[in-house]
C-alpha cells in the first residue's frame, strides 16, 4: 500500500511547507543586489572563511586553493555550535544537495548522499577526517559518531570533486573533517552533559595544551539512549589523545605528531516494519520484530606521521594510520524453545563477527611559488594501503563458513592550481591507481578420521579451515580532474570544472559477487557563480551532469537465483541543480537557505533511481534577541523517493517529509546553556524503504545541554 505521510497534531499542513519552502526564498534572495544586503551598522559582516579543497592543506597567505573549481561548502566552527543540530548526520543533511540517510535515527548508522547517489551512498562518497579516510573497505557507513561536534574546526563539503587528492569513491563527492589541534601555549577544557527524550544521557571532556615545543589534548566521553523504538538502545564509549611536537629544526622538520583512539558501542537493530504503520499508532511505530538482535563495535586506531617544512623549497608531509575493527552482531534471531541449549547459547551459536584491520600511508609533497606576484602550487603523493577482512558466520565458537579477504592498494598523484592572471584560477590533477583483492570462501573441517577397527575410533582431530573457492582480481585506474574559476568582479566569480572518477568493489561486495562483477567509472561536469556583494551576502549556484558506467548494487542475479553484487545493465545519468544563500539581514539576524534539484536515471529505461529525492529544501533564521541570548530554528524538507528495490518505479513512493527543529541557548564566559526540541511538529516519516518495509524515524523530541568552557 502506499506511504501516506502523517502529519503532526493540531498542525496546518501548509505550515509545514511554508517553514521549508522559506529556504527557497533565501535562496531567490541570493539574486537579488538590494541595499538592505548593505553590511551591518557595527561592521561585522559574514564570519571570513578560506574554502580549501586540498588534503594536507598549506595555511598562510595566498594559498593556491582558495577559490575552489568545485561547488564547495564550508561550516566552521561557529556555525556548528549555533546549529539546531544534535549529531554530525544532521549538521551535514542542512545543506545544499546532501541527504540524509538513517535507519534508527543516531549516527551510528546513518550516512550522507551527495548528488544522488542513493542506497550506495556509503560507497559513493568519502568521509575523510584530518586527512584520514574513515570510509571501511566494506558496506559499514562510515561512523560519524566517532567524530564529536565538540571537537570540529571546520567541515569542507565538496561536491562533485576530490578524485585526486582523495581516491576511489569520490563520486558523489568528498566531506572532509578537521579537528581542532592544540597548540603550544594554550590551556583549553571543554566539558558537557546532555539529557533528553528516549532516554538520552551524555557527558564528554577534553582537555588541551602545550609546554614549549610540545602540545597534546586528551578527550573522553559516554553517551547512552534507549532509542525512538524498541531495541534501538545505543550506548557508546570513546577515548582518544594526541601529542605533538614542533622541533622548528635546521633539516626542516616542523612536526612530529601521534594520535590515538578507541571506541566501543553497542546498539540494537530493531528491524523494518511494514509500511502500514507510519498509518497507525505511535506504539505501532516503536514496535520491534527482532529484540534479540545487536551489534558491537570496537575500535583502535593509531595514526603517526611528521612535516618537514623547507619554506619555499616545498612541505613534506609523512603519515601512518593502523586501525582494528571487531563488529559481532546478530541479525534475524529467533530462539527455539525446544533446544536444550539457553537463549544466550543459541545466540552465540548464530552470531556473525567481522574482524578487519587497515594500514594506510602517504607521503605528499606541496610546493608554492609566486610568479608574477600570483600565488601557484603543486602537490606530488603517493599512497600506499594493504587490508584484511574475515567474516566468521553462524557462530563464535566453530564458525562455518568463514569469508576471507585481503587487499592491497597504492597510487601516485599530481594536483597543479596556476592563476595566470589576476583572479583566474587552473586547476588540473591526476592520480592512478592499483588495487588487488584476493577472496576466499572457506568451510570448517574438524579433521577426525576413523579407525579400521571395530569399533572404528575418531583419531587426528585437528580443526581447520578448507578453501572451497577463491578469487584474485586487478585493477589499474585513473582519475582525473580540471578545472577553472574567474573573478570576474569583487562580487561575481564563475566556476566550471570535469572530473573523471572511478569506484572499486569492496570487500564485502566481492563476497557475494556476480559472475562478471566490475568497477563503475564515471564523468562529473559542473558549472556555477558565487556571488557575494557584501560581507553580509554570499549565494553560490551550480549545474551539474554526471554520467556512470557500470554503476555497482545488490541486485537479483538470475544465474544464482538469488541477490548479488553486480553491475546495472544500463548507464545511469543524474542531472541537477543547487542553490546555496546566506544572509545577515541585520547584526543580530541571520537567514540561510538551500534548494537542490536532481534528476537521477537509468538511460534506456529512463526510470528514476530508488532513494533519491528529486527536491530538497533547507532553511534556518538565528536571532540574538539579547546580550548572551540565541534562538535558531531550521528545517527541512525531503520530496517523494522510490522504493529501495523498486527500478522500475511500479511500487508506491515514499511520500515526502518536512522535520523542524529550535534550540535556545544563552552564552556567558566559558559558560553554555542549551535545550532544544527535535521533530518540532512530531511529522511521522522513514528515510528508507525496501519493498514496503520501513524504518520509522524518532518523533518529537526534546533535550538539555551544559557546556563549560575554559
Amino acid at each position: 500500500m502506499a506511504v501516506r505521510r502523517h502529519q503532526g497534531k493540531g498542525m496546518c499542513p501548509n505550515a509545514f511547507h511554508a517553514l521549508a519552502w522559506a529556504g527557497a526564498t533565501c535562496c531567490v534572495l541570493a539574486m537579488v543586489d538590494q541595499p538592505a544586503m548593505a553590511q551591518a551598522a557595527d561592521g561585522s559582516g559574514l564570519p571570513p572563511v578560506t574554502v580549501t579543497a586540498n588534503r594536507d592543506v598549506v595555511d598562510g597567505p595566498g594559498a593556491a586553493s582558495s577559490a575552489p573549481t568545485n561547488n564547495v561548502t564550508v561550516i566552521g566552527e561557529e556555525a556548528i555550535r549555533r546549529s539546531t543540530a544534535t549529531s554530525l548526520a544532521e549538521v551535514l543533511a542542512t545543506e545544499a544537495n546532501l541527504n540524509l540517510h538513517s535507519f534508527y535515527g543516531n549516527d551510528r548508522y546513518a550516512n550522507i548522499d551527495i548528488r544522488g547517489m542513493g542506497d550506495a551512498a556509503v560507497s559513493n562518497v568519502l568521509v575523510v577526517v584530518d586527512g584520514e579516510v574513515i570510509n571501511e573497505n566494506d558496506l559499514s557507513a562510515a561512523d560519524l559518531s566517532t567524530v564529536p561536534l565538540s571537537q570540529i574546526s571546520r567541515i569542507e563539503v565538496i561536491r562533485g570533486g576530490g578524485s585526486v587528492l582523495y581516491g576511489p569513491g569520490a563520486v558523489g563527492g568528498v566531506i572532509s573533517i578537521t579537528t581542532r589541534r592544540p597548540e603550544p601555549g594554550q590551556t583549553r577544557a571543554d566539558a558537557g552533559v546532555k539529557m533528553g527524550s528516549f532516554g538520552t544521557r551524555s557527558v564528554r571532556a577534553a582537555l588541551e595544551g602545550g609546554l614549549g615545543q610540545f602540545a597534546g589534548r586528551l578527550q573522553a566521553g559516554h553517551a547512552t539512549t534507549d532509542g525512538y523504538r524498541d531495541n534501538s538502545a545505543l550506548h557508546t564509549d570513546q577515548v582518544g589523545g594526541e601529542l605533538r611536537w614542533l622541533p622548528r629544526m635546521s633539516m626542516g622538520l616542523s612536526e612530529v605528531y601521534l594520535k590515538a583512539s578507541r571506541s566501543k558501542s553497542r546498539n540494537g537493530f530493531p528491524a523494518g516494519l511494514p509500511a502500514s504503520v507510519l498509518d497507525g499508532s505511535e506504539s505501532d511505530r516503536r514496535a520491534t520484530r527482532t529484540p534479540y538482535d545487536f551489534g558491537t563495535v570496537d575500535d583502535w586506531k593509531v595514526s603517526t606521521g611528521a612535516i618537514f617544512d623547507w619554506q619555499q623549497a616545498g612541505r613534506l608531509a609523512l603519515s601512518y594510520t593502523h586501525r582494528d575493527r571487531q563488529n559481532p552482531f546478530l541479525m534475524g534471531f529467533e530462539p527455539l524453545p525446544l533446544l536444550d541449549d539457553p537463549i544466550e547459547q543459541q545466540m552465540r551459536d548464530k552470531t556473525t563477527a567481522i574482524y578487519s584491520r587497515r594500514e594506510d600511508m602517504s607521503a605528499r609533497y606541496e610546493v608554492q611559488w609566486m610568479w608574477r606576484d600570483l600565488p601557484q602550487a603543486l602537490t606530488l603523493g603517493g599512497e600506499w594501503g594493504r587490508g584484511r577482512y574475515d567474516r566468521d558466520m553462524n557462530g563464535l565458537d566453530e564458525p562455518d563458513p568463514r569469508i576471507v579477504g585481503r587487499v592491497r592498494s597504492r597510487a601516485g598523484l599530481a594536483d597543479l592550481m596556476l592563476s595566470p592572471v589576476s583572479g583566474v584560477k587552473l586547476h588540473a590533477g591526476v592520480r592512478l591507481d592499483q588495487k588487488a583483492v584476493l577472496h576466499q570462501d572457506l568451510s570448517h573441517n574438524d579433521g577426525c578420521q576413523y579407525t579400521p577397527t571395530l569399533p572404528p575410533v575418531l583419531i587426528g582431530c585437528t580443526p581447520h579451515y578448507d578453501v572451497r573457492a577463491q578469487s584474485v582480481r586487478r585493477w589499474n585506474h585513473r582519475s582525473a580532474e580540471l578545472g577553472a574559476s574567474w573573478r570576474v568582479s569583487p562580487a561575481w566569480e564563475p566556476f566550471a570544472s570535469i572530473s573523471r572518477h572511478v569506484r572499486q568493489p569492496n570487500l564485502d561486495e566481492m563476497t557475494l559477487a556476480g559472475l562478471d562483477l566490475r568497477p563503475q567509472r564515471g564523468q562529473t561536469r559542473e558549472v556555477g557563480i558565487r556571488y557575494t556583494p557584501t560581507p553580509d551576502f554570499s549565494a553560490t549556484l551550480t549545474a551539474f551532469m554526471m554520467n556512470i558506467t557500470d554503476e555497482i548494487y545488490l541486485g537479483y542475479d538470475d544465474h544464482f537465483a538469488q541477490d548479488r553484487n553486480r553491475n546495472y545493465d544500463w548507464p545511469t545519468r543524474r542531472r541537477g541543480l543547487e542553490l546555496d544563500a546566506r544572509w545577515r539581514v541585520l547584526s543580530k539576524l541571520t537567514l540561510r537557505g538551500q534548494w537542490a534539484h536532481v534528476e537521477p536515471r537509468f538511460e534506456v529505461i529512463n526510470t528514476r533511481v530508488p532513494l533519491v529525492p528529486s527536491d530538497t529544501v533547507s532553511a534556518a533564521v538565528q536571532w540574538q534577541p539579547g546580550a548572551g541570548w540565541q534562538w535558531t530554528t531550521s528545517a527541512r524538507y525531503v520530496s517523494k523517493r522510490m522504493d529501495g528495490n523498486d527500478w522500475s518505479n511500479t511500487a508506491p513512493s515514499l511520500n515526502p517529509y518536512t522535520v523542524v527543529d529550535t534550540v535556545v541557548r544563552y552564552e556567558r564566559g566559558g559558560f553554555e546553556l542549551s535545550t532544544g526540541i527535535t521533530n518540532l511538529f512530531d511529522e511521522v516519516y522513514t528515510t528508507k524503504a525496501y519493498s514496503q518495509t520501513v524504518y520509522p524515524m524518532p518523533g518529537r523530541g526534546g533535550y538539555v545541554s551544559l557546556n563549560l568552557r575554559y
